[in-house]
């Protein structure tokens, strides 16, 4: 079991990195974009992110349960902070589409390395547990881009272009993460149980879907994360029919993430409350409604939406990573973590798309996607009695 001496340096980590990984994202397009690459070497560069992630999900789960969380977040750090080094130095689109996806890679480890630490470090709380991560995870959401964006506006300065210098501050906090495996991998960590062996990934990605309750947790967040994708992609439309600056839509998503922040330090107590089962589903009945309500609402009724959306959209997060852990039999958490990733990479990637076709104008986007989470919340009601809770 892991010692709670490593609560605090995990919650370091995943600030650092998560800063990172929100720090080199937007700053990737600016460099796209210095380096003459057109829509298309834009879009690929933002698909590389995810495609490894998309694939390898699964099996980088299963290495938490082969070789402990421990050593997969150490790994991954390394990773993470060598790719966001070499993003730095990149000389054109093509270089810099190797390190970019190894990037996602390391991210990914990390991240489900960080969950699978979390759900050991306090095994009879993991809800309190998670949602505490994930609150430490938003903050650094915020603060990274601020910290990238404000180092990138004071280029270009000695032959560093302004992107140059926004993923030099990306990387720099990744280099920061790594350090902190030390104590991380100190005491032997959460370690498998020698006489678990885990399945081979088919086995295990098909047993774990198998599981009474597994899919439709899978398949909420997949659409909760979607969602979100959505609001940050067609909020700025909505803006631009209003006559709503940028500035303006800034300040919105960043109420809407201060909320997420502070409502996944409740998460735990809600659990208390009311159970799992009920608070995912009002969170993301609350997520629907928001979002239903975002093409009807003036600028100042969004600020009332956004804060709905924030504690809807990010309540559901932590909510779902526990229900995924306790339906999962020993030696198959991280493969069930992994699997929950694939899902919601799935659902990032095939959501958008299917309301992109299907709905014509934002507003419309936005209640196809409110549909979608009604439909979220209906398969976790179906669910089988007790597979939520602890």
């Amino acid at each position: 079991m892991t010692r709670p001496g490593r609560w605090w340096p995990l919650l370091a980590h995943a600030a650092l990195t998560h800063a990172a990984y929100a720090a080199v994202r937007p700053m990737v397009g600016y460099r796209a974009v210095e380096l003459d690459g057109g829509t298309a070497a834009i879009g690929a560069l933002s698909a590389s992110f995810s495609i490894l992630p998309l694939v390898l999900a699964l099996p980088v789960g299963r290495q938490v349960d082969r070789f402990g969380a421990p050593r997969l977040v150490a790994a991954g750090g390394v990773l993470f902070a060598a790719a966001c080094a070499a993003a730095v130095f990149a000389a054109g689109v093509g270089t810099l589409l190797v390190p970019i996806a190894l990037l996602g890679l390391g991210q990914l480890a990390v991240l489900v390395g960080q969950q699978a630490m979390a759900a050991t470090i306090r095994p009879g709380n993991r809800d309190q547990a998670f949602g505490t991560l994930t609150s430490v995870a938003a903050g650094g959401q915020i603060l990274g881009p601020l910290l990238a964006t404000a180092a990138a506006s004071r280029g270009p300065v000695s032959g560093w272009t302004a992107a140059n210098l926004g993923t030099a501050v990306a990387a720099v906090l990744a280099l920061g993460a790594v350090p902190l495996s030390r104590w991380l991998l100190s005491g032997g960590g959460p370690r498998p149980d020698p006489g678990v062996r885990p399945p081979p990934v088919h086995r295990a990605a098909g047993a774990l879907v198998r599981i009474p309750g597994m899919w439709p947790a899978l398949a909420a967040g997949g659409v909760v994360l979607a969602a979100l994708d959505l609001l940050q992609v067609f909020l700025p439309v909505w803006a631009q029919d209003r006559g709503v600056s940028p500035t303006a839509v800034g300040a919105l998503l960043a109420l809407r993430a201060g909320a997420t922040l502070l409502a996944r330090l409740l998460a735990a107590r809600m659990v208390r409350r009311i159970g799992r089962r009920a608070g995912m589903v009002g969170s993301i009945l609350a997520a629907g409604a928001g979002l239903a309500l975002v093409p009807l609402v003036d600028p100042a009724g969004a600020v009332a939406v956004m804060v709905v959306l924030g504690v809807g959209l990010g309540m559901a997060q932590p909510l779902s990573m526990g229900w995924v852990v306790e339906l999962a039999a020993p030696g198959t958490q991280g493969s069930a973590l992994g699997l929950r990733l694939s899902a919601n990479r799935l659902a990032q990637t095939v959501v958008p798309l299917g309301v992109g076709v299907a709905a014509a104008g934002p507003s419309a986007v936005f209640w196809s996607t409110s549909l979608l989470l009604g439909g979220a919340s209906v398969a976790l009601l179906r669910a089988p009695p007790g597979t939520s809770e602890p």
